[in-house]
């Protein structure tokens, strides 16, 4: 189950990636929205982030989006383990979303996944970019793991 920091750095993502998806004329990024994948019509996945970047995409207000979103973040919690966070990555990629970031919040690391493109592991010392996917936009790493404010 999601704990109070999984929320957090949920929260840290849709908060940053929102200002973006704003200034570029796209819908908001969503939380656990509900997509149906062409290779796997039984079930809806609902990533913890995920970002549809064609404007022209028809709201949905009932049932699960049959829409490839983007981009896809998940954040691991408790109960998840390492290799099926990455098999949730695999599945996206397979799937045609073009950027995946799965972020662990011990040891405060994300992995970065693009097609066709070998995994890359980011520390607290990093930035993460939005490549091709989300032109311009940087984050460094350690902002999603920010739990109050200081000062």
């Amino acid at each position: 189950m999601p704990t109070d920091e999984h929320a957090i750095i949920v929260n840290w993502i849709l908060f940053y990636l929102t200002g973006y998806a704003l200034e570029h004329g796209w819908r908001p990024p969503g939380p656990e929205r509900r997509f149906v994948f062409p290779n796997d019509t039984q079930n809806a996945r609902q990533p913890d982030v995920s970002q549809i970047l064609d404007p022209d995409t028809p709201l949905v207000t009932d049932g699960p989006m049959s829409v490839i979103p983007d981009f896809v973040a998940e954040v691991k919690s408790p109960d998840d383990t390492y290799d099926e966070m990455r098999d949730k990555s695999r599945f996206y990629l397979a799937s045609g979303v073009r950027l995946v970031w799965l972020v662990f919040p011990r040891p405060k690391i994300v992995e970065v996944y693009r097609p066709g493109v070998p995994s890359e592991i980011l520390t607290m010392e990093d930035t993460i970019e939005g490549y091709d996917v989300l032109p311009g936009f940087a984050l460094p790493v350690a902002s999603l793991f920010i739990t109050k404010r200081s000062g």
